[in-house]
């Protein structure tokens, strides 16, 4: 797919180097692509993704990412140096039905391999249901084309959460360098324990134990700025890439890793809030749900900084 990357002689930049963007772009891309969540778009001669609208979204090219990080560069070096340096492109405008069906198939390709593995040294192999290698909660199965499931909210009240319908989001991300499409940059590492976080830059990493009332209000403080809470998508996006380059599951709560409140999103109809991660006893990777209140030491949140698409700044 040569149109999505530059030409060869363009000279990489600093921030290029620094992120390891080119290397990086390619795995989003390949990801993507290889587990089917990217098709030919008629309409656009192009690769890309048809939403819950009906609209062909093409994949943002390699060019539109690089001159959005560099226009961003002032505060963007300072995320980079608190740790935030994991490239994702999260197809928003997707059906959450189509998306979970990618991550099933790659699951089942991985697993009959030999090769599902949960990240430590050295990694664990994982056994998998194959007839339901992926949980999501019944309500929120198509909420995001009723427009039941809320993105982005300010806060966890059936009332006031001031988030936004897919369709809402769809259309803001119609007036970026990403129609239909979101991309973010993520920790790497890890959610840490309480206690066993480190500060970056004058940024204390979220810790597990508390509540998704608290990690919707720690990120409102500046310290956090340009942060947001994950969705479903891009949670279904980030397992996408660590599955597909590394054969990984993650948020293994029983392994290294943590259950993560996804709180880009909100079920106001329910109260509930997502949360992703692997589950040993079930043999499966899923999106259960949590209460804004809950909190317990094996469950953390894991904030994503947002490319060209900063809603409320």
């Amino acid at each position: 797919m040569p149109e999505h990357f530059p030409r060869p002689e363009t000279p990489e930049s600093a921030l290029e180097k620094r992120l390891n963007l080119r290397a990086q772009y390619a795995v989003a891309l390949k990801s993507l692509n290889e587990t089917g969540v990217l098709e030919i778009l008629p309409d656009k001669d192009a690769l890309g993704i048809a939403g819950i609208d009906g609209v062909e979204y093409p994949l943002p090219s390699y060019e539109s990412i690089k001159t959005k990080l560099l226009e961003s560069e002032a505060w963007l070096s300072e995320k980079l140096d608190q740790g935030f340096t994991e490239l994702t492109l999260v197809p928003i405008a997707m059906p959450i039905a189509t998306l979970a069906k990618r991550v099933e198939r790659e699951l089942k390709v991985k697993h009959k391999e030999g090769e599902l593995t949960s990240p430590g040294n050295p990694p664990t192999s994982l056994e998998l249901d194959t007839e339901n290698p992926l949980y999501l909660w019944d309500q929120f199965k198509g909420a995001d084309e009723s427009g039941e499931l809320k993105y982005f909210p300010k806060q966890f009240s059936k009332d006031n959460h001031h988030g936004l319908t897919k369709q809402e989001l769809i259309t803001q991300t119609n007036d970026t360098s990403f129609p239909g499409f979101i991309v973010t940059l993520s920790e790497p590492t890890e959610i840490p324990s309480q206690g066993k976080g480190k500060t970056l830059a004058g940024r204390p990493q979220l810790e597990t134990n508390h509540t998704p009332n608290d990690y919707l209000e720690t990120l409102e403080n500046p310290r956090y700025a340009h942060e947001q809470g994950e969705t479903i998508e891009g949670w279904m996006a980030r397992l996408l890439r660590h599955l597909h380059e590394k054969g990984e599951v993650i948020d293994d709560y029983q392994g290294t890793g943590k259950l993560n409140y996804l709180t880009g999103n909100y079920h106001p109809a329910s109260g509930y809030v997502p949360v992703g991660g692997w589950y040993r006893v079930s043999r499966q990777t899923g999106v259960y749900r949590s209460t804004p209140g809950d909190r317990s030491d094996r469950d953390g949140s894991r904030s994503a900084v947002r490319v060209g698409l900063d809603f409320g700044d």
